[in-house]
């Protein structure tokens, strides 16, 4: 009998007292280590590089860990799962862009089970594309930094510089898989235009950056880049 009551004194102090499981917070750490399990050469490079987003804000450890332990789980050859890393990687250092879209891209491929060779070419197109979108908007005296001091231009917050190149490039990277021809400039510009509109009005994106690059970016300058990077896949 004494023991009945214990037991339903200790049920109704666990109900009483909230308990809390502090889950394990993934750090910079366990990237490197998940990286290193991949035994890849340029692991250094890799490592550096993903440091670097981390400072920017432009990634998160998480999402790191996952994008590296799928593709060590996933079969193909090691080369191929470095040739992706270093894309990345490289993007995001030696040419500070957004590379969301990037890892974004192969963990559908990895999803879907293409090939490795396909999600490199993937990569490596979106990779261009971002780098063409980024300098469009420079040209068009959008930028992230006041240090250009040019007038009439617009000086975004990182992030939402960033959105807006990954946005864009990845309308374009739609339009192009689409087998669409890329010399209808004005088609790409619609498809843009109804993107970035359907942003705005569920307020991810502010009225002033759509309004600017609609007016800035002309439909010949987005034929002009898939003509760039349709170019580079034929070298």
């Amino acid at each position: 009998m004494k023991e009945l009551a214990f037991l339903a004194f200790v049920a109704c102090l666990l109900m009483i007292v909230p308990t809390q499981i502090t889950l394990a917070e993934t750090t910079s750490i366990d990237v490197k280590e998940e990286l290193q399990s991949l035994g890849l050469r340029s692991t250094t490079e890799i490592m550096s590089a993903i440091e670097t987003g981390f400072l920017q804000g432009r990634l998160a450890p998480d999402e790191v860990v996952s994008l590296l332990s799928n593709l060590a789980a996933y079969n193909g050859e090691r080369e191929d799962k470095e040739t992706i890393l270093i894309t990345i990687a490289r993007a995001l250092k030696d040419d500070s862009l957004p590379v969301t879209m990037l890892i974004g891209k192969v963990e559908e491929g990895l999803a879907r089970k293409v090939s490795l060779q396909a999600i490199k070419q993937m990569v490596s197109e979106r990779a261009s594309l971002l780098a063409e979108v980024r300098d469009l908007l420079y040209t068009n005296l959008i930028f992230t930094s006041s240090e250009y001091g040019q007038e009439n231009c617009l000086v975004l917050p990182l992030p939402r510089f960033d959105f807006l190149v990954t946005q864009i490039a990845d309308t374009l990277a739609n339009y192009q898989e689409s087998g669409r021809s890329p010399l209808e400039g004005y088609l790409v510009y619609q498809e843009m235009h109804t993107r970035l509109s359907m942003l705005e009005r569920n307020a991810i994106i502010p009225a002033e950056d759509v309004e600017l690059v609609l007016e800035r970016i002309k439909p010949e300058s987005l034929t002009r880049i898939l003509s760039n990077v349709l170019s580079q896949q034929l070298q």
